[in-house]
């Protein structure tokens, strides 16, 4: 069993089952993605910067670039903001899923307006370990 305390809140923890694993495996690819698209975002501005620089003297050519990549950083924009939501649901999903399984009521009004990203990510992370060090233990006890 396990007692984290976020702000004023003790939550005992004694299960985190596999669906929380679950969601936090979702979790970690999405950041992943997140982390791949902003890259490509960065990408798009370089490619403009370099390509623009050749067509300076092309000024048809020049404007259909910036549109182009007017548009391209538009999408790549929106994908961040649609992946954003979506881990930021994974989230909300995980927290819900280890209140309730631990027999207590989720209360995304308190979790929202009463505590930081990072009181939420750290009892979410708190909860993974402790199920991997619940499990490192048992394998030592064989």
């Amino acid at each position: 069993m396990l007692t984290l305390k976020v702000r004023e809140k003790e939550f005992k923890i004694g299960l985190v089952n596999n669906y929380i694993h679950q969601l936090y495996s979702d979790m970690q690819s999405m950041t992943t993605d997140i982390q791949e698209a902003a890259e490509e975002m960065e990408e798009l501005r370089k490619d403009f910067v370099e390509d623009s620089q050749e067509l300076l003297k092309d000024r048809k050519a020049l404007r259909e670039l910036k549109k182009k990549y007017l548009q391209d950083r538009k999408d790549a924009r929106l994908e961040l903001k649609e992946l954003s939501v979506k881990l930021v649901g994974l989230r909300d999903e995980m927290l819900k899923e280890l209140c309730v399984s631990n027999g207590y009521e989720f209360d995304q009004k308190w979790w929202t307006h009463k505590t930081s990203v990072d009181d939420i990510n750290n009892f979410i992370i708190d909860c993974i370990r402790k199920d991997l060090k619940d499990t490192a233990n048992k394998k030592k006890e064989k």
